[in-house]
């Protein structure tokens, strides 16, 4: 069932983040439409990862996020989360 703005629903827990093979540090809302598609079709778990028409992104949970210290790269400039 998809959010009422039509994005597949977001079956990862808040927190999240995902990470291409460039460094590229995102969450699901600024992964783009591919990656917001495929992370609203199973759960992921740590190390899993996402391949999409465009990118290869590696999942990381919230705990693993918190004890690394990262962070959207678009939300870290302001973008909105």
């Amino acid at each position: 069932m998809a959010t009422p703005d039509g994005r597949p629903p977001d079956l990862q827990p808040a927190g999240t983040l995902y990470i291409n093979q460039g460094g590229r540090v995102t969450c699901t809302t600024h992964g783009g439409g591919y990656l917001q598609a495929a992370a609203g079709q199973q759960r992921y778990v740590d190390g899993d990862h996402i391949t999409t028409p465009l990118d290869d992104w590696e999942v990381f949970s919230p705990e693993v996020v918190a004890e690394d210290g990262l962070e959207c790269e678009t939300c870290a400039r302001g973008g909105h989360r």
